[in-house]
């Protein structure tokens, strides 16, 4: 209070993630966000840039692909 604003990141996934990483040690988790200064999120006008989205999905998708295709 009576200070500037700061700026800063975070995620609301971020404790539950490592809650998961905690109980499965051994498993592997992909996190992507997919939110800019716009998009509001979890408002009712949330915004989500389309070709962004897209961009996103063909990402996680190769990401699937590789860890199903890979050499034991």
């Amino acid at each position: 209070f009576d200070q500037p604003a700061v700026l800063m990141g975070e995620g609301g996934s971020i404790p539950f993630m490592g809650m998961l990483g905690e109980k499965y040690p051994a498993a592997q988790f992909l996190i992507t966000g997919l939110l800019g200064p716009s998009s509001n999120a979890h408002g009712p006008n949330e915004f989500l840039h389309i070709s962004c989205g897209k961009r996103v999905t063909c990402c996680v998708a190769s990401v699937i692909a590789d860890h199903f295709n890979r050499e034991s």
